[in-house]
């Protein structure tokens, strides 16, 4: 069935024009929800950034974007075909998620407004969120309205790709910055988890299209993902019972206490290792009970030639190291532990060097 020119152009102008009220929708919808949001839990949109697990799941979201918009897959989301089964609904949420997205970036324009609206009585944070959806959707409302007004647009071409994967670096950019919001103990796990999310997208955009298998590779894809967010979002151990080195604290307790000094960098792969399958919190603590042992983390991260010269003294010049001091005059000649070693090779040098045989 051929439509004439006439009826053609309109049917693609009810069809933009739908698009794009639904686009706006999804703007005024995700305002309203954030203003819901911030007055039942008495919050402002920069406290949501004292909860790292938030920071965690908008680092990876906005990874997971970044990956698509550089080609590795394509996010079904914000994947805008004409020939899609629901058009309504993907536009719909096309405008939820960029607002999502764009949220955070208001910050700076918006943070004293925001700030005064959720203090004030329960109208006011509507109003006010209300006000900032509608300002944001008002260009795609004045489209709908004058749908002809489009052609003054660009249109689509090699430049929108181009577009997208400068994006896309921006979208890395960003996700750095909130790397660098987390607290320090939690960054490693997330930096973990984001290696398992790319793999992950690659798997869902390349392998699952190309195999006859596609449902294989997209489970093996979701199960990177979910290991990815297990990760991410598990609690890290709490801290053990470290004291930093300081020289004179460490020659004030040698012979006086029993000691064990671990040489460790956040440089060194293999010390972290050692730190979270060996040095558990539950095997430091029976440490302790059970010998009064003093612990002290020698961190070489940094230019420290107080600990080079130390970890030279006792014959080493690499890490992993670990050294145990026993009291009395043995002191000057303590039990060490070079490069990898098991949980049973520490505990069976702490009964040489603090439990030895009569």
């Amino acid at each position: 069935m051929f439509l004439r020119p006439e009826a053609e152009a309109e049917r693609r102008a009810r069809r933009l024009r739908e698009h794009l009220v639904f686009f706006a929708l999804g703007i005024l919808v995700w305002f309203q929800l954030l203003a819901f949001a911030f007055g039942a839990t008495d919050r402002i949109w920069g406290q949501l950034f004292q909860n790292s697990s938030f920071v965690y799941a908008l680092l990876a979201l906005v990874f997971v974007l970044g990956l698509s918009l550089l080609g590795v897959f394509t996010l079904p989301l914000i994947d805008l075909k004409t020939d899609s089964a629901s058009p309504r609904v993907q536009a719909f949420f096309t405008g939820f998620t960029a607002t999502l997205l764009a949220t955070p970036c208001s910050g700076p324009l918006l943070g004293g407004v925001l700030a005064w609206a959720f203090i004030q009585d329960a109208p006011a944070p509507f109003i006010v969120c209300s006000a900032v959806g509608a300002g944001m959707a008002l260009p795609y409302l004045v489209f709908a309205l004058r749908p002809e007004a489009a052609r003054f647009l660009p249109r689509p071409g090699p430049w929108l790709e181009v577009m997208e994967r400068i994006l896309g670096f921006c979208f890395m950019g960003l996700a750095v910055y909130l790397l660098s919001l987390l607290p320090e103990e939690r960054r490693i796990a997330a930096l973990a988890a984001l290696a398992l999310f790319a793999p992950a997208a690659w798997v869902w955009g390349r392998l699952s299209c190309a195999s006859a298998r596609p449902v294989l590779f997209k489970a093996v894809a979701t199960a990177l993902c979910v290991l990815a967010l297990w990760v991410g979002l598990r609690e890290p151990a709490p801290p053990a019972h470290w004291e930093p080195f300081v020289p004179q604290n460490f020659e004030a307790a040698l012979g006086k206490k029993p000691l064990l000094l671990m040489f460790t960098a956040d440089w060194c792969p293999n010390c972290e290792v050692l730190e979270h399958a060996v040095y558990t919190e539950a095997r430091l603590r029976d440490m302790q009970s059970r010998y009064g042992l003093g612990l002290i983390r020698v961190d070489m991260t940094r230019e420290n030639a107080q600990a080079t010269s130390l970890l030279r003294s006792l014959g080493s010049a690499a890490i992993p190291f670990a050294a145990l001091f026993p009291t009395g005059p043995d002191a000057s000649a303590p039990l060490v532990l070079r490069d990898m070693y098991s949980g049973a090779q520490l505990e069976e040098a702490l009964r040489q060097s603090f439990d030895p045989a009569p």
